[in-house]
């Protein structure tokens, strides 16, 4: 028995092709899909800045990415949610936002800071 191993591999369709001299060859196509979320990245920093008054012109989004680096559009979860949690520099102030999972991203809607 032969082992065949691609590490990493990227989402998408992959086709073997097997021979031997002098036998008829075989093609097998496999598809892999994404792997078990293990990772989040940011797609889309948020704004640098703000107003003090409206949320950040530039909200943040975050990805979520298996192993191999493929999105995760779909995890095999009911359902899941990221929370970003941004900590004043000069006091013990918490501020919690939070954003639903939706085709592989974190959209965040409602970030603002408004100092006081």
């Amino acid at each position: 028995v032969a082992a065949i191993t691609v590490r990493d591999p990227k989402v998408g369709q992959y086709t073997m092709h097997a021979s031997v001299p002098g036998l008829r060859s075989a093609t097998l196509a496999v598809w892999v899909s994404e792997g078990v979320p293990s990772k989040l990245f940011i797609v889309t920093p948020p704004s640098s800045e703000t107003n003090n008054v409206d949320v950040l012109e530039v909200q943040p989004v975050l990805g979520l990415q298996d192993g191999a680096g493929n999105l995760v559009l779909q995890p095999n979860v009911g359902s899941v949610t990221a929370t970003a949690e941004v900590l004043a520099v000069s006091s013990d102030t918490r501020l919690l936002f939070l954003a639903p999972l939706s085709k592989g991203t974190f959209k965040f809607g409602d970030v603002r800071f408004v100092a006081q």
